[in-house]
């Protein structure tokens, strides 16, 4: 019994639980230095403090105790360790970056909110400067200007089901747009057969994503297809009364929707969008 502590004492001196130190006996992780036959008291050397002070350490890299037991029984546990160590830091950099990508959603969210609440109650002509961009486009048969909202929502299902194939994620899916020529614009054509949803810079498994020019746009802002269509004669008269000229293709972004609860039709918030210089 010389050198040897109860069981609570080893737990309060290695900032533990009486209940974890039983647990990892029970596993066969940490063992008592002696059992007292008789009581069943547990006690340990405080020696084996180093042990508990390892678990701790490789608890860190989130290992379970089912790996941290294979590791600190096997003989090759520099090579084990390596390689536990590589496959832990692939998990948490594919975790980071899945965070990454939830946080930008989160930032393009709060990001078109302001955009709504700051011109839901406006209809001013107004410039923008854009980054470049890129979309992944979807050809539709119809005219989606002439689409009814059934025709509509079912290209919408078709497109979506390309979406899942290519493994894009669905959380941008409630901003599909569409892109109308710069040709069909600029003579009032209101005829487009190309939806599209932007996606995170070039992506290079996919090759028909299209690249959006960077540059200055002219913006309107509505609350329905209906009525884009009634505001596409008035972007393109405020660029003739202010002398601009267009540099390309027309895009309809929707920046916002939120549907109601028992809601059959759709409430979108649009940014209707041409390059211009």
């Amino acid at each position: 019994m010389e050198n040897l502590i109860k069981i609570g004492v080893f737990a309060k001196l290695n900032k533990t639980s009486v209940q974890t130190l039983r647990y990892y006996e029970s596993i066969g992780l940490l063992t008592p230095a002696y059992v007292d036959p008789e009581t069943n008291y547990r006690y340990y050397n405080i020696m084996q403090s180093s042990m508990v002070d390892t678990i701790h350490f490789l608890k860190n890299f989130d290992f379970s105790l089912e790996d941290i037991t294979r590791l600190l029984s096997n003989q090759d546990r520099p090579e084990i360790l390596v390689q536990l160590v590589e496959e832990q830091k692939r998990q948490l950099i594919e975790e980071k970056e899945e965070l990454e990508k939830k946080l930008q959603l989160i930032h393009s969210f709060q990001a078109a909110n302001e955009i709504y609440h700051h011109h839901v109650n406006e209809e001013h002509f107004e410039l923008i400067d854009f980054p470049t961009r890129y979309i992944f486009p979807f050809q539709v048969e119809n005219n989606i200007y002439e689409m009814n909202e059934q025709e509509y929502e079912q290209s919408l299902r078709t497109f979506k089901q390309l979406v899942v194939e290519q493994n894009l994620p669905l959380s941008q899916f409630n901003r599909v747009g569409s892109l109308l020529e710069r040709r069909n614009f600029e003579k009032n054509i209101v005829d487009s057969r190309q939806m599209f949803i932007f996606v995170d810079g070039p992506n290079t498994k996919l090759a028909n994503v299209k690249k959006i020019m960077k540059g200055r746009y002219a913006i309107l802002y509505c609350r329905s297809i209906e009525e884009e269509v009634v505001k596409m004669g008035q972007l393109n008269a405020e660029l003739k009364n202010r002398g601009l000229r267009i540099a390309g293709d027309y895009l309809c972004e929707v920046i916002y929707e939120l549907p109601q609860i028992n809601q059959a039709y759709r409430n979108m918030f649009i940014r209707m969008q041409v390059p211009v210089y």
